[in-house]
């Protein structure tokens, strides 16, 4: 399996294959359990459809300072 190229980067998120707590947006937290687990199923499929990659760093954190947070990046499929 090739691997696929970095596109755009889009986020950075804690990395889902570490145990970090879930975060839920305010509007989520207080529509209760259904809207909680809608919306993680809504951010996993955003994951699924992008590339987990480094992080990219920040005006306030370096990259390997993101990395030891058990950051990782989200980037966009390149465009072929």
């Amino acid at each position: 399996m090739s691997k696929q190229k970095l596109g755009r980067h889009l986020s950075n998120i804690p990395d889902p294959k570490l145990n970090h707590p879930r975060l839920y947006s305010s509007w989520a937290y207080s529509c209760g359990p259904a809207a909680m687990r809608e919306e993680e199923q809504q951010v996993g499929d955003w994951i699924a459809r992008n590339i987990i990659g480094p992080p990219k760093g920040t005006p306030h954190y370096t990259v390997e300072q993101l990395k030891s947070m058990g950051m990782v990046g989200i980037y966009s499929p390149e465009e072929s």
